[in-house]
């Protein structure tokens, strides 16, 4: 009697897109897959965190696995389950991205210092083979911390403001960058008592895969960080960033009835009248407004009124007491 051997399993063909998320995840290749980016966190503030490399690269693939057969024709199973052992090449066929999308879906709110549409950049229609596409977060891209952290309970005096500028006290905005002072001053600080905020994005993919039309979607999150016991230092990081922590006030920058700079929720929304205060030490040690809009020393106040200075002034007074008078 004669044993016919097992007719042995096809092989099984897989095809899909795989994802590559960096710096996170890795690589992802599941059907609606999700992944993260790496975390960020605000550990200097008041600087905004910039967001530079967060990058999701996609490619078609074409996998095939065939079964483990041994010499004598049976499959080779894994012995722990019993299964049969199957081994797996891949491939990555030329592809067409019919269209690709990359948003922020969670928060609903703006998180970015900038909204100009030109945060995140997908990649473009196109005949691809085998390597990489690029889509992501563009480079220098900020989170912004009263963005992320919207229940923060902060106020501030906008910098250089007009002397009506009422105090911002429900801020959308507070401003980071290079510049050495960007308030005026704190006034009050209570930071957000939540030491993470998920920003959540979803890339959708449409492609040709030589037979159809086929719609794919990845979810990828990243975790924004603070640390939540260092209110102290954060409120002094803020006020070195102040002008009045230095000394530096300046009322007569704006004319008294000049219009707010700032919105309520801290944008500038004049940005054609805010100027750069400009400071002069005097020999008595005081910070004097060079660009000042009102007469703010003897000098200036005589010749707004008077059109003449004090030593002007003062020759008259002794011109009047070596005078004399007729008898």
């Amino acid at each position: 009697m004669t044993t016919t051997p097992p007719i042995p399993p096809l092989p099984i063909i897989t095809t899909g897109i795989e994802y590559n998320i960096t710096p996170g995840s890795g690589t992802v290749d599941n059907p609606n897959a999700s992944g993260s980016w790496a975390s960020v966190t605000f550990n200097d503030l008041p600087n905004a965190i910039v967001l530079n490399g967060f990058r999701v690269g996609a490619r078609w693939f074409s996998e095939t696995c065939n079964p483990s057969m041994n010499i004598d024709g049976t499959p080779v199973l894994d012995p722990d389950t019993g299964e049969q052992v199957y081994v797996c090449t891949r491939s990555y066929p030329t592809w067409e991205v019919v269209e690709q999308t990359l948003v922020k879906t969670s928060p609903s709110r703006q998180v970015f210092s900038t909204n100009e549409g030109t945060e995140l950049f997908a990649t473009e229609p196109g005949v691809y083979s085998g390597e990489y596409t690029s889509a992501g977060i563009t480079d220098g891209t900020k989170y912004e911390y009263t963005r992320v952290f919207d229940q923060s309970d902060i106020s501030y005096i906008p910098r250089a403001s007009t002397p009506n500028q009422p105090i911002i006290e429900n801020p959308t905005t507070m401003p980071s960058g290079d510049d050495k002072y960007l308030i005026d001053t704190l006034t009050s600080f209570v930071p957000d008592p939540r030491e993470s905020v998920t920003v959540t994005y979803v890339l959708t993919t449409t492609y040709n895969n030589n037979t159809s039309l086929v719609t794919d979607t990845l979810t990828i999150t990243q975790n924004v960080l603070q640390n939540t016991d260092d209110v102290g230092e954060k409120i002094q990081a803020y006020l070195k960033r102040s002008y009045y922590t230095d000394g530096k006030y300046h009322i007569q920058l704006h004319d008294g009835e000049a219009p707010d700079l700032y919105d309520e929720g801290g944008e500038l929304i004049r940005p054609q009248d805010y100027k750069v205060p400009e400071y002069q030490e005097t020999s008595e040690g005081y910070l004097k407004l060079i660009n000042s809009v009102t007469p703010v020393t003897p000098d200036d106040i005589l010749k707004e009124t008077l059109n003449t200075s004090v030593e002007e002034l003062n020759k008259l007074i002794n011109m009047i007491d070596d005078y004399e008078f007729p008898e």
